[in-house]
C-alpha cells in the first residue's frame, strides 16, 4: 500500500454528510451535504489525525502476521504460567479458589483474543485497507455529528465498512480519540463462585460504578483496556458476566483493545450512580476502605 501520508493530500473532495439515526440501528445514514468550508476542513483534519496514527502503527494495524491482539495474547498466556505456579504454592483453600477462578477467567478471556486476532487477519484488516484505498479515491462517505466548533462538545467523523464502525471524536479542545469498532467480534458469558462475602462485595461494586463502571439497560457494565480490570470486575460481580472485546482503541503511541463487561447476574440491584454515591456515603469505617481501594486502583 502506498504511504498513507500520501492519502492525507488527496482529502479534498472527500463525500461529508450530516449523520441521521435510523431507527433501530446502531449506525448512522447520511443526510444532508456538507457545504461549509470551515466544517470540511475540521473534518479533514480529523481523517488526517486517523491516518497518521494508523501509519504509526501499520507494523500492527496492517500487517499480514502482526495484530493489536498479540500484546493482550501473550500478557494473559505469561499471566496464566505465573497463576498455575502459584495455585500450587498454598493449602489455603480459599486462596486456591479465588486462583482458579482467575484462571478460568483469564483462560476464556484468552480465548476470545485468539478469535478476534484470527478476525483481524481475515477480515477486520482486508477491510481497514480497503477503506484507506477507498479515502484515496474519495469513494468512501463520511457521516458527522456533534458540533465542530463548540469546545464544550464532542464532534464526531464516522467511517464505515461492513465490519468496521470507526468513530474519531474530537473532545473538549483540539484533542481526538479513535476508536474502531469491531463488528461481529464474539463474546462468552463467564460464571464464577461468590468468593467475597456480602460486606466486602458491595463496598467493591460500589467502587466500580462510582468510577470506570455505567448502569447500562438496568445492567451494571464496564468498558476498559486493562486485562487486571477485567478479571476483577468478575470476581466483584459473581455468577453470569458477558464478556466481549469491543474494539480497538487507536491512541497517539499505541494501540489497545477494548473489552466490555456485563454483570448479567446483577440487573437492577442499582438504579443510578445517584443512588450509589449515597449508599457509598453510608459505608461504616470497616468497609469504606474497601470503596476506597477500589476506587484508587481501577
Amino acid at each position: 500500500m502506498n504511504n498513507l501520508m500520501d492519502v492525507s493530500m488527496a482529502l479534498n473532495g472527500l463525500r461529508i454528510c450530516w449523520g441521521v439515526k435510523v431507527e433501530g440501528g446502531k449506525r448512522l445514514r447520511c443526510g444532508e451535504p456538507v457545504n461549509d468550508p470551515k466544517t470540511i476542513e475540521e473534518v479533514n483534519r480529523l481523517i488526517n489525525e486517523f491516518l497518521k496514527r494508523v501509519e504509526r502503527r501499520k507494523d500492527v494495524l496492517l500487517s499480514e502476521s502482526n495484530t493489536p491482539f498479540d500484546k493482550a495474547i501473550n500478557e494473559l498466556s505469561n499471566w496464566l504460567t505465573l497463576m498455575e505456579t502459584k495455585v500450587k504454592e498454598t493449602n489455603d483453600e480459599n486462596i486456591m479458589r479465588m486462583r482458579r477462578a482467575m484462571i478460568n477467567i483469564g483462560e476464556k478471556m484468552l480465548t476470545l483474543a485468539k478469535q478476534a486476532r484470527e478476525k483481524w487477519l481475515t477480515i477486520y484488516r482486508k477491510e481497514l485497507e480497503k477503506l484507506i484505498e477507498g479515502l484515496r479515491k474519495r469513494e468512501v462517505k463520511v457521516i458527522i455529528n456533534g458540533e465542530p466548533f463548540n469546545i464544550k462538545r464532542s464532534f464526531i467523523a464516522h467511517l464505515y465498512t461492513d465490519h468496521l464502525s470507526i468513530a474519531i471524536t474530537k473532545i473538549r479542545g483540539s484533542g481526538v480519540t479513535i476508536n474502531i469498532s469491531l463488528v461481529g467480534s464474539r463474546g462468552t458469558n463467564i460464571i464464577t463462585s461468590k468468593l467475597f462475602s456480602d460486606d466486602t462485595l458491595r463496598p467493591m461494586q460500589y467502587g466500580w460504578l462510582m468510577t470506570d463502571a455505567s448502569i447500562t439497560h438496568d445492567y451494571p457494565t464496564m468498558g476498559t483496556n486493562q486485562l487486571w480490570q477485567s478479571v476483577m470486575w468478575i470476581l466483584t460481580w459473581p455468577r453470569e458476566n458477558y464478556v466481549h472485546i469491543y474494539g480497538v482503541n487507536l491512541n497517539v503511541n499505541d494501540v489497545n483493545i477494548k473489552w466490555y463487561l456485563v454483570a448479567r447476574d446483577h440487573r437492577n440491584k442499582f438504579t443510578n450512580k445517584v443512588k450509589v454515591a449515597e449508599e457509598a456515603s453510608k459505608l461504616d469505617d470497616e468497609k469504606f476502605p474497601i470503596f476506597f481501594t477500589i476506587c484508587r486502583i481501577r
